[in-house]
């Protein structure tokens, strides 16, 4: 698991894909569902306002003598198609990328593909995106030995990738802990911590939770988690990134994926029920923030999936005028002004 750029970096995914270092798309065939991620977007010179991603699309921007080396629409169906390849694409501004991409083929109990997700990473810039790895590993390890904060990644599948130090906080193999993560929670904690993440995979929403654990000396120790889901261009969860960190000693500054992500978590509701709380009308708001009314009234109705820059210049217009948006145990947003 932690072979890949998203197991090895967590936290830093959107980083990456906001430098064009790295994008993916995902083709589920029951509901002919497609997905791109913003940074495929941004590797493809495209913008999350063109028309709808489609894998064809994504074949047809091929350079013309690289086309062949990807599969047909109807051989992705099939699931048949390359594990690793690389190929060039042409930009619509006439520029050649050279992308590496790596495939996985989800299939159901019966064999049958059920859907395809596809990793794409900028082949020429492998050096840079070697060298934000190995910064970012630093930077987790350095947090991780001064406040014993732990950093993962959650997979669409709900699968974990931890960072190396998870082995001293667990007393386990790091495999072991990717698999299970609870390994070290308390026999009571462990099966209701096992629920609620069952909860979390179907509701997409905000995981924290605080439960008693066995540290490798054999004393309890409490910690708490925090998950927050990531979401693709299309509004779907594409995963997560997590925390778990020692209980009192918290006082830490989120990393900003997450805290950009818990911001995506900010909908309409919380925005309008803010502007209660203010007496200010959709026009105060957006000349205080600076983006225009059509843009918050989009906010307000339907979350601007595709508006995340200009989400997070509300809210923090809505801050500077003191309202506060606070995680609550279970999930939930509570809006407060101070």
């Amino acid at each position: 698991m932690t072979s890949s750029p998203a197991a090895l970096l967590g936290g830093s995914l959107h980083l990456i894909e906001d430098l064009g270092l790295r994008g993916s798309w995902r083709w589920t065939f029951g509901d002919d569902a497609q997905t791109w991620s913003p940074g495929l977007y941004r590797m493809l010179g495209l913008t999350p306002d063109d028309p709808a991603p489609r894998y064809d699309r994504l074949r047809a921007m091929a350079h013309p003598e690289d086309r062949d080396r990807l599969a047909t629409p109807a051989q992705v169906r099939d699931g048949d198609l390359r594990a690793e390849h690389s190929f060039r694409i042409v930009r619509p501004d006439g520029t050649v990328r050279l992308l590496a991409a790596r495939h996985e083929v989800e299939r159901a109990p019966d064999g049958r593909p059920r859907a395809v997700a596809g990793d794409l990473v900028n082949a020429l810039e492998r050096h840079r995106l070697a060298g934000i790895i190995e910064a970012e590993s630093r930077l987790h390890a350095a947090l991780h030995a001064r406040t014993g904060v732990l950093f993962f990644r959650v997979g669409q599948d709900l699968s974990f990738a931890f960072q190396p130090e998870a082995e001293l906080v667990s007393g386990v193999p790091l495999a072991e802990f990717n698999a299970d993560p609870f390994v070290h929670a308390l026999p009571g904690e462990r099966a209701r911590l096992l629920g609620k993440a069952a909860e979390y995979r179907v509701s997409g929403r905000i995981f924290r939770d605080t439960n008693l654990w066995r540290r490798p000396d054999g004393q309890a120790g409490r910690v708490g988690i925090l998950v927050v889901p990531f979401r693709n261009a299309a509004g779907a969860v594409d995963g997560g990134q997590g925390l778990q960190y020692p209980i009192p000693d918290t006082h830490f500054q989120l990393p900003a994926g997450i805290r950009e992500a818990l911001e995506e978590a900010v909908v309409g509701s919380h925005l309008r029920a803010a502007r209660a709380l203010l007496d200010w009308s959709m026009t105060v708001l957006a000349e205080a923030s600076g983006v225009s009314l059509s843009t918050v009234r989009r906010l307000e109705e339907d979350g601007g999936l595709h508006g995340e820059r200009s989400r997070r210049r509300v809210v923090a217009a809505l801050r500077r005028a003191g309202i506060r948006f606070t995680l609550l145990e279970d999930g939930v947003i509570a809006v407060s002004r101070h």
